[in-house]
């Protein structure tokens, strides 16, 4: 999740099951170009998540998508490129209307006991932000590196490197590296375990240089061929210039999806991470966070969803003689109904109530009610 993730559910156009059900419908083959467009149309009655800028809104979007797929199934490279630009036009605050851009490349190459991956994502999106507590312009920037090499049949050694950078319009805006390195274990087929380390820097406008070091201990398990669950878990001790150390203060990640019957899918997401705040100079914030979704066919052309998602943020100093008091309790729920008239074209419908407890000093608490009607068409 990155940061205020839960607090800006775009859905109708960013979604990851929106992408995902796009791309898996459009990787049949080992080269090709795939086309969609979506659009919707949202009742928004705080369109900037604000108790104090409170303006509601019929909002349009419309989005196209182009996916470019190279190689896939036993071919040793793989490519993937998807890039989505999005016009959002406010019917009543029109100087809100904005021009967005989301863009990604996936590459994975595989040769003989050697495994590399790339990952590259670039976005330009102006919404609702649960730090900042109003509607910001933000760009984002991700590049990250991964390798795995085969020791044994069952052991490997893995090796994770990303730089990230986040920039807002006015605000602060931070820059992020990592590097993991892991030695993993199959015990049996249905569970990978591995151990490892690593060591990451962030850099907040204004602010002081931090560094941190983590252990972890991370699972991969599939008890069943409809279960999947991978889980990592550890401690973090984080130095900050000018600032007290910090740690351990435990960390995690876990992912799970089952699917208890045919065309029945329930998963969960969850993880806690350290953010430097965009909007309090001096501060960062733990973000620790849980998405549960369940997804389900009522009938061959009617699908149900339900998605429920809480968010606790704690700030901290990062600077010497701050005092960080601000505390978040954000949760949303979301259910929808989407209806696939033919193979090529699909409607639906969703509703989604988000609230942010938020005390101290520089809260920003408030409460929002969406309902979209959305449409897609792929070519």
């Amino acid at each position: 999740m990155q940061p205020g993730e839960l607090s800006a559910q775009p859905g109708t156009l960013f979604g990851e099951e929106q992408t995902a059900r796009f791309s898996e419908a459009a990787t049949t083959s080992k080269l090709g170009v795939h086309f969609r467009v979506g659009a919707s149309l949202v009742a928004d009655d705080n369109v900037n998540a604000s108790t104090f800028k409170r303006k509601s809104d019929l909002i349009l979007s419309v989005a196209p998508t182009v996916l470019i797929q190279l190689g896939g199934g036993e071919s040793e490279l793989a490519v993937t490129a998807i890039y989505t630009p999005a016009g959002v036009f406010f019917l009543e605050h029109s100087s809100q209307n904005s021009f967005d851009q989301v863009g990604s490349i996936e590459a994975k190459y595989h040769i003989s006991r050697l495994t590399l991956g790339l990952h590259l994502s670039a976005s330009s999106v102006t919404g609702s932000n649960l730090d900042v507590g109003d509607r910001v312009s933000r760009n984002s920037y991700y590049a990250g590196l991964t390798a795995d090499y085969a020791i044994s049949d069952k052991t490997s050694v893995e090796l994770n490197a990303d730089y990230s950078l986040s920039e807002y319009s006015g605000l602060l805006g931070s820059r992020g590296t990592r590097v993991e390195c892991f030695l993993n274990y199959l015990i049996d087929p249905k569970l990978k375990v591995g151990v490892g380390g690593g060591i990451a820097s962030l850099d907040v406008d204004a602010g002081n240089a931090q560094t941190s070091q983590q252990w972890l201990v991370h699972a991969i398990f599939s008890p069943t061929p409809k279960t999947s669950i991978n889980v990592s878990a550890g401690g973090e001790f984080r130095q900050i210039s000018g600032a007290p150390d910090r740690g351990p203060d435990p960390v995690f990640s876990v992912g799970a999806a089952w699917m208890p019957r045919e065309k029945l899918t329930v998963t969960i997401d969850a993880r806690r991470r350290t953010y430097g705040s965009a909007a309090l100079t001096g501060q960062n914030y733990e973000a620790t966070g849980v998405i549960a979704g369940v997804t389900g066919n009522l009938t061959h052309a009617l699908n149900v969803s339900l998605a429920i998602g809480y968010e606790h943020d704690e700030y901290q100093s990062a600077m010497t003689g701050v005092v960080a008091t601000r505390r978040d309790d954000y949760w949303f729920v979301r259910p929808g109904l989407d209806w696939r008239i033919s193979p090529r074209f699909g409607v639906g419908i969703f509703y989604e109530f988000s609230t942010n407890q938020s005390s101290g000093e520089g809260s920003r608490p408030f409460d929002r009610n969406q309902t979209g009607l959305t449409a897609n068409y792929s070519f």
